[in-house]
C-alpha cells in the first residue's frame, strides 16, 4: 500500500503546471542590455523547476550579436522564433543600414520616412504587427502555459500578452523594465497619439495580474497614475548574475599606469552627451596629481556619437572598441578604475549596467537626474553623482572617483547589500509571484 501523503508534502506540490511563458521582442543571439533581463530569468526559473518556453521575435540579428548568451539556457528551455507580418520590411531596412552611409541623402531621406509612418501607424511602437502575430500563434493558444511573462520595451509585447491572456484565460505579468507613458523620451508629440497609448497601457494593466517596474520610483510613479492598480505593483529591479562573473579577476591598471575611466554600454536616444565628454576631455587632459588619465568605452556606439566622444578627448587618451559579448565587456570594465554609468531617462530613471559595475566594486560615476541612480550611489556610497547637463560637475566626479580607486581603500558594497540585486535570488521572487498568481488563477 502506497504511503498517504503528509499534509506537508502536499503543501509544497502546486496545484498547476509550472509552466511559463515569457514573451520578449529581442532575444539572444540579440545581445545587449534590454535581452539581458529575460535570459536570466529564463534560466533561473527553469533551475527553480518551471518550464520555460520563451517567444521572441525572429528579425535579422542587429550589430550586437551575443550567442554566448544561449549558451546560459538551460537545454529545457524552449525558444520560438516568430516572425512577424513585416518581416520583408526589417529585413530591408536592416540591409540599407549595412550598405547605405548613415550621412547620404538617400539613408536619412529612406529612414525619415520610416520613422514618419511609425510616428502615424505604429502604436505603441514598430513591433505591433509582430505583437498581433503572436497573439494569434496556434501553437501558443493550443498549449497554454500556466502564467505569462511579457517583458518590454518594446511595448507592444504587453499588447501581445494581454491578447493571449484574453484568448487562453492565463493570467499575465507586465513586467515593465523602462517606464511606458510616464517615460519622457519615448513620449509622442503628437497629442492624440498620447492620448492612445495611454488608453492601450491601461487595458494592458487592467488585464494584468501584476505589473514588475525595476524602481520604487516607477511604483510611486504608477501606483499615482492608476491607483485601482496600487496593490498590484511589484518592484523586481535589474541585477547582476554573480556566474557571469566567475574567473574574473578585478585588476585596474593601477597607479603606475596610469589610471582608466570607462563606459559600456549605449547611449540613450536623445541623450545629449555634449557635456559629459567636454567633462572627460578636461579629466584626461589634466590627469590627477601627475598620473595620466585614460577613457575607454565600449559598445555599439553610433558614428556621431564617436565623432563627438574624438572631438573632446584626445586620440592617445580615447580607446574606442565596438560592441563585444557580455562575458568580454565585464572582463573589461574589471580592469578599469573606475566605472561610468549615464541614466538619463528621466525621474525613475535607472540603467541596468549599475548592478554590474555594483558587483565589480569599482568606483562608479552616475551621470543622473536626482532619482533611484543617484540614490542607490549615495545609499551604498560606491561612487560619485553629477546631473547630465553640468560639464564641470562631471569632471569633478570624474577625479573623486579616480582618487578613491587611487587611495587602493575602495571595497564597494558589502555582500549584504548586493544580494537583494543577486539574479538568482530575483528569480526566486519572481518564482514565489508566479506561484502565488497560479494558485489564485
Amino acid at each position: 500500500m502506497s504511503r498517504p501523503m503528509s499534509s506537508a508534502t502536499h503543501r509544497r506540490r502546486p496545484a498547476f503546471d509550472r509552466r511559463v511563458l515569457i514573451l520578449a521582442a529581442e532575444f539572444p543571439p540579440i545581445g545587449g542590455g534590454g535581452v539581458i533581463r529575460v535570459t536570466k530569468l529564463a534560466k533561473y526559473l527553469s533551475r527553480l523547476g518551471w518550464a520555460v518556453e520563451v517567444a521572441c521575435s525572429d528579425e535579422p540579428l542587429a550589430t550586437a550579436v551575443d550567442a554566448s548568451l544561449l549558451d546560459e539556457l538551460p537545454a529545457d528551455v524552449r525558444v520560438h522564433r516568430i516572425r512577424s507580418p513585416m518581416h520583408g520590411m526589417a529585413r530591408a531596412a536592416g540591409v540599407a543600414k549595412s550598405r547605405l552611409p548613415r550621412t547620404s541623402p538617400l539613408f536619412r531621406t529612406l529612414f525619415a520616412l520610416r520613422a514618419s509612418i511609425r510616428a502615424l501607424l505604429a502604436i505603441p511602437d514598430r513591433w505591433l504587427p509582430w505583437a498581433l502575430a503572436v497573439s494569434r500563434s496556434s501553437h501558443l493558444l493550443r498549449r497554454p502555459a500556466s502564467v505569462i511573462v511579457g517583458s518590454g520595451p518594446p511595448h507592444s509585447v504587453h499588447v501581445a500578452s494581454a491578447l493571449l491572456s484574453l484568448r487562453t484565460g492565463v493570467p499575465y505579468v507586465m513586467d515593465m523594465r523602462d517606464e511606458w507613458t510616464l517615460r519622457p523620451i519615448t513620449r509622442s508629440r503628437l497629442p492624440w497619439r498620447v492620448a492612445a497609448e495611454r488608453v492601450i497601457e491601461r487595458w494592458c494593466l487592467r488585464r494584468a495580474a501584476a505589473l514588475v517596474v525595476v524602481s520604487d520610483e516607477s511604483r510611486t510613479r504608477y501606483a499615482a497614475r492608476y491607483p485601482w492598480a496600487a496593490d498590484r505593483i511589484a518592484v523586481i529591479p535589474n541585477g547582476f548574475d554573480p556566474e557571469d562573473l566567475r574567473g574574473i579577476t578585478a585588476t585596474p591598471l593601477g597607479v603606475e599606469a596610469g589610471l582608466t575611466f570607462g563606459y559600456a554600454g549605449s547611449f540613450q536616444v536623445g541623450t545629449d552627451i555634449e557635456p559629459t565628454f567636454i567633462a572627460i576631455g578636461a579629466v584626461t587632459h589634466r590627469g590627477l596629481d601627475g598620473r595620466p588619465i585614460r577613457f575607454e568605452m565600449v559598445g555599439p556606439f553610433l558614428p556621431e556619437e564617436e565623432a563627438i566622444a574624438r572631438r573632446h578627448v584626445s586620440g592617445d587618451t580615447l580607446g574606442i572598441r565596438p560592441f563585444v559579448p557580455h562575458r568580454e565587456a565585464l572582463e573589461i570594465m574589471s580592469r578599469w578604475d573606475a566605472l561610468c554609468v549615464i541614466a538619463t531617462d528621466g525621474p525613475a530613471s535607472l540603467a541596468g549596467k549599475i548592478y554590474e559595475c555594483l558587483a565589480l566594486r569599482r568606483p562608479i560615476v552616475v551621470i543622473a537626474p536626482e532619482g533611484p541612480a543617484a540614490s542607490l550611489v549615495h545609499r551604498l556610497a560606491v561612487g560619485t553623482v553629477a546631473s547630465p547637463s553640468d560639464a564641470a560637475g562631471i569632471e569633478s566626479a570624474i577625479l573623486r572617483a579616480l582618487a578613491m580607486s587611487a587611495a587602493g581603500a575602495f571595497v564597494g558594497a558589502s555582500a549584504g547589500a548586493l544580494k537583494p540585486y543577486d539574479r538568482k535570488a530575483q528569480a526566486e521572487r519572481w518564482s514565489a509571484m508566479l506561484t502565488d498568481i497560479c494558485t489564485k488563477a
